[in-house]
């Protein structure tokens, strides 16, 4: 039978794979701990791999593998000592991974699984509070709440960054909460 597999995770556990029936409530789904999987902040699913994000590393397995813990293939980005917060994929078959304070990009070149990504930092620019925080729109570009409440939009093509709410940003900032 058709069946709908999603991964939680949280930051905090250890993610689970959950599955769903297609002809059931989706509150009768069964879930499985993915046991030797570490704490993921965000996941996705990019060029066919399963990719999520811990504080400081990316990790990915095998296309569409989900049976195979822990991932195989590590990355760490510590080249920049911010910390991990969002991953989603761009286009088609490269994965963004947005981090405090820069925005890198895995570019899927084929090969061996452990070489399958190539890593590159593209931006120095303060990332989104949290991975609800970022949002894409139908026109492919990607926008974002900082931790301090400023709007950063970017360009899919070519990352091109902007901050469109800093017009309005001295109006707003006064009236802000810190907390």
């Amino acid at each position: 039978p058709l069946t709908t597999k999603v991964i939680v995770v949280n930051g905090v556990d250890t993610p689970r794979r959950v599955t769903i029936p297609a002809a059931a409530n989706p509150g009768a789904g069964s879930g499985v701990t993915m046991t030797g999987a570490p704490a993921w902040r965000d996941v996705c699913t990019a060029s066919d791999r399963i990719v999520g994000i811990t504080n400081t590393e990316v990790q990915w397995g095998e296309a569409l593998r989900l049976d195979i813990w822990p991932a195989l293939n590590v990355k760490s980005l510590m080249e920049t000592h911010d910390l991990c917060v969002a991953i989603r994929p761009i286009g088609l078959l490269h994965v963004g991974i947005w981090k405090e304070r820069s925005f890198w990009i895995g570019e899927a070149k084929g090969g061996s699984s452990a070489a399958y990504f190539r890593w590159k930092m593209v931006k120095m620019v303060d990332g989104p509070a949290s991975p609800a925080a970022l949002t894409h729109d139908s026109a492919g570009n990607w926008h974002w709440m900082t931790k301090i409440g400023r709007i950063v939009s970017m360009t899919e093509s070519g990352f091109q960054i902007s901050y469109p709410g800093d017009g309005v940003w001295p109006l707003v900032r006064p009236t802000m909460s810190p907390s």
